[in-house]
């Protein structure tokens, strides 16, 4: 298969000094870079076989983790929601998709922070249930969006990869992606109240196909390049 560029001249007696075709020539150079870098950058989101998708968490331990999963066990029965794809977390950045040596790039960006300590400080949770199709816990912590910060700052994005979105709003979904959330509203009747104190962890997570997830470690979860 034959690809010709068409590039748009205009009249042929145009002489190659006239600054209208300088214009278009230029025009078309930079629409052509621009358009090149666009389909490198979706051609490698779009490999999935040679990317692993990867997000930022944190999640609860403790008393809160058993608080979370028992609702997660209620909301099962009632048929769940959206938020029972994920396990109990608070989304830090979105989802970003890197290949092997960039993945391990970033558990090492993320060690060299030094979040290995459960004991990240939260200011404080609130659980809320006024929102017309959403029922979770609201998040207010500095510590988390520190750590965001400097994650970010310290792996920077190439050019032909998906950026870091860094999340601004934190929060621990319950149940969301239903018509009708009020029997999840209601489900909060049959557990306890939500735990007053609680211990998190931050780590990298990465989804596999049909909602496999896993948690990777600092150190065993490095992976070379050719996985």
């Amino acid at each position: 298969m034959t690809f010709r560029h068409c590039l748009p001249i205009g009249p042929l007696n145009l002489p190659l000094s006239n600054p209208l075709l300088n214009r278009r020539v230029n025009y078309w150079k930079a629409s052509t870079l621009i358009t090149i870098k666009m389909l490198g950058w979706n051609m490698n989101v779009a490999n999935g076989a040679n990317l692993h998708e990867l997000i930022l968490y944190a999640t609860p331990t403790g008393d809160l983790l058993s608080w979370c999963n028992d609702y997660f066990d209620i909301a099962a029965q009632h048929g769940g929601t959206e938020a029972q794809n994920y396990p109990p977390h608070c989304s830090m950045t979105g989802f970003f998709h890197r290949s092997a040596s960039r993945s391990n790039e970033a558990i090492d960006a993320l060690s060299n922070i030094g979040v290995k300590s459960i004991d990240i400080p939260i200011d404080s949770l609130n659980l809320s249930i006024d929102k017309p199709d959403w029922l979770g816990i609201e998040i207010q912590s500095e510590m988390l969006k520190t750590i965001t910060s400097l994650f970010s700052s310290n792996y920077k994005h190439l050019s032909d990869e998906d950026p870091l979105r860094v999340k601004e709003w934190l929060h621990l979904s319950l149940a969301y992606g239903v018509k009708d959330i009020n029997p999840f509203k209601k489900a909060l009747n049959n557990i306890c109240d939500l735990p007053s104190e609680s211990s998190w962890e931050v780590a990298l997570w990465q989804r596999r196909r049909q909602n496999i997830w896993k948690r990777l470690n600092f150190e065993s979860d490095r992976k070379h390049e050719d996985c």
